[in-house]
């Protein structure tokens, strides 16, 4: 099956009559193969979203993060591996999930995610408590990130919640002039 409608690319198709003299097809006759098969590897885009469900947090109460993960890709996130760095200030955690996660290695919260195909998300949530030897007005920070081999936009890999910590309400004051 030679081509001569397509562009004619020399040093890639021979025909031989015997199998061990060959002729290039793009050289001498301006034809190549007529069946190809370029491809290349199309992105996916994992993304996630951290969340605290409760409010005024303090210690030795219970606290459940949300993690929705999703592929906002126009193709299969076939590798997605999800981390949530857990703080020492988190204790008795139990993990549950709308998807199938799969324990990668030694770390507590690194999980390898089922293939997220386009527009597929799910929840991981992950319940503890907050150590209750902790000070009043303790801060805790949690990051969580998801990562894919084939996901090219990683601005949305990752984010974080804070709990407790102090507020500080600011007065706003405008002039006109």
């Amino acid at each position: 099956p030679a081509d001569s409608h397509g562009p004619a690319e020399t040093g890639r198709t021979y025909i031989s009559a015997n199998g061990s003299s060959w002729y290039d097809l793009g050289a001498g006759e301006s034809n190549d193969v007529g069946i190809r098969l370029r491809t290349t590897i199309p992105p996916s885009d994992v993304s996630i979203d951290k969340e605290v469900l409760e409010t005024d947090l303090h210690p030795g109460d219970t606290v459940t993060f949300r993690l929705t993960v999703a592929n906002e890709g126009s193709f299969p996130a076939r590798h997605p591996v999800l981390t949530d760095t857990i703080p020492t200030g988190i204790v008795n955690t139990s993990v549950a999930s709308s998807l199938v996660i799969t324990q990668i290695g030694a770390v507590p919260y690194t999980w390898a995610v089922e293939q997220l195909d386009p527009g597929e998300s799910g929840v991981v949530t992950i319940t503890g408590q907050i150590n209750s030897s902790l000070p009043p007005g303790f801060t805790i920070v949690n990051w969580a990130t998801i990562s894919d081999p084939d996901d090219d936009t990683p601005d949305n890999n990752a984010d974080a919640v804070i709990i407790g910590g102090k507020q500080v309400y600011l007065p706003l004051v405008l002039r006109s002039y």
